[in-house]
C-alpha cells in the first residue's frame, strides 16, 4: 500500500511515554517567547510539572463541534508571526480541554494555500491506549469568511473575525547537497525539514528505482548518536531513534529506520515520509522519479505526488522500522558481505521498492 492520508497526519508531538512532560509545552514556548523578549543568552528554559498540572484544568473557550471557531480560538493564542518549520507546511499544536489532551495542525498545503485555501484539523490526542477515529478536518477559503494574503511565496496572512497571523515558511531555498555527496544515478529532489527537527536531503536514484533520505549534517547536532547496539554498523539518534548507515566512502549519513512505536503513533518522530520538500520542487521532478520507479501511476498524479481526490498522496518512504536491534538483523547483513562500496545498495535493496 502506497497512499497516505494527510487530513490525520501529524497531530501527535508525543510518545506515550512522555505524555507528562509534552503536557507543559505550551508552557515551554510562553517561556520561549520571555526568554527572547528578555534576552535569554543560554537559550535555555526549563519545563515545570506543576503547571503541566495546572494545564489540566483548561478547557477551550468554543464548541469543540464547532470547527470555524475552534479555529478562530487557536488563532487567537498564536503570536502574530509564526514560522513553520516543516516542509509540508504543518503548524502543529495542541491543547486542553476539560482534562483531555488535543492535538492539531494548521496546514498551508500546497498548491491549496496559493489558492487561497488552508487546512485544518484538530482531535483527541492518540495514546498507546486509546486512538479516537473521529477528528475534525476541514479546509477554509473565502466562502467561509477566512481571507489569506499571500505576501510572497513562503509567506502568509490568515484573517479571520478581525485575528490575524503572519504564517513564515521555511525558506530552503538555497541547500543544496555538499559537492560529491551524490552518485552520478542520483537526481536531487528538494530540502526536506521534518518536525522531529531533523534536515534531509531527499534523493532518487534511477538505477535503483528507489528514493532516499541523506542527512542534512547541518542539523547533525539536534541529536546525539550512539551504536544501535554493541556489534552493530548502524548509528542510533539518542532523541529522535533514528537509524543511519555511515557511507563513509561519501561521506553521508542514510536513514535506514525509524522506532516501530513512533509509527504506530504517527508522531513527531515517525520519520520525514510526511514532509516532502514542496515548496522547492522544481517543476515535474517528483512527479517524473514517481512515474519512473511507478509507471502504472501516469495520469493519476499530480507534481507532487497527490492523487485525484485530493485526499491521498503517494507514500515516500524509504526506510524500515524497528522495535529492537535485532528487526535490522537483514539489513546488518548488507553490511558485512556487501563490498564497501556496495554497501548502501544492498540495505537499499532489502528495503520494500516503492
Amino acid at each position: 500500500m502506497h497512499l497516505e492520508n494527510r487530513h490525520r497526519k501529524l497531530n501527535l508531538h508525543i510518545i506515550c511515554a512522555f505524555v507528562s512532560i509534552f503536557a507543559v509545552i505550551l508552557f515551554v514556548h510562553s517561556q520561549s517567547l520571555k526568554a527572547r523578549e528578555t534576552g535569554n543568552r543560554g537559550g535555555f528554559s526549563v519545563s515545570l510539572n506543576e503547571n503541566g498540572i495546572r494545564s489540566l484544568e483548561q478547557h477551550i473557550e468554543a464548541d469543540l463541534n464547532n470547527r470555524r471557531a475552534v479555529f478562530v480560538e487557536i488563532l487567537k493564542q498564536l503570536p502574530k508571526t509564526v514560522q513553520v518549520y516543516p516542509t509540508e507546511n504543518y503548524y502543529y499544536f495542541h491543547f486542553f480541554h476539560n482534562g483531555v489532551r488535543y492535538a492539531g495542525n494548521i496546514r498551508l498545503a500546497q498548491p491549496d494555500i496559493a489558492a487561497g485555501k488552508v487546512m485544518f484539523n484538530y482531535f483527541v490526542a492518540t495514546t498507546s491506549w486509546h486512538f479516537d477515529e473521529k477528528d475534525h478536518f476541514i479546509t477554509f477559503e473565502q466562502k467561509d469568511d477566512v481571507k489569506i494574503v499571500s505576501h510572497s511565496p513562503l509567506e502568509y496572512t490568515i484573517s479571520v473575525d478581525e485575528v490575524s497571523v503572519r504564517f513564515v515558511l521555511n525558506d530552503l531555498s538555497k541547500v543544496r547537497p555538499p559537492k560529491g555527496l551524490l552518485t552520478l544515478q542520483e537526481t536531487y529532489l528538494g530540502p526536506v525539514f521534518d518536525e522531529s527537527g531533523m534536515e534531509f536531503y531527499l534523493i532518487y536514484n534511477r538505477r535503483r528505482k528507489q528514493f532516499a533520505f541523506i542527512l542534512n549534517e547541518a542539523s547533525a547536532s539536534r541529536d546525539k548518536y550512539i551504536p544501535l547496539s554493541k556489534k552493530s554498523p548502524f548509528e542510533q539518534g539518542l532523541r529522535t531513534g533514528f537509524v543511519f548507515w555511515h557511507n563513509k566512502t561519501r561521506n553521508r549519513r542514510l536513514l535506514v529506520a525509524v522506532f516501530e512505536q513512533n509509527t504506530e503513533l504517527n508522531n513527531t518522530l515517525d520519520g520525514p515520509f510526511d514532509q516532502l520538500p514542496d515548496n522547492f520542487i522544481k517543476g515535474e521532478v517528483l512527479r517524473n522519479a514517481i512515474l519512473h520507479a511507478r509507471p502504472d501511476l501516469k495520469g493519476r498524479i499530480d507534481r507532487f505526488g497527490n492523487f485525484a481526490d485530493g485526499k491521498e498522496r503517494f507514500l515516500v518512504s524509504p526506510y524500515q522500522s524497528y522495535f529492537r536491534p535485532e528487526d535490522l538483523k537483514p539489513l546488518e547483513l548488507c553490511t558485512k558481505k556487501a563490498k564497501p562500496e556496495k554497501v548502501e545498495d544492498c540495505i537499499i535493496s532489502t528495503i520494500p521498492p516503492p
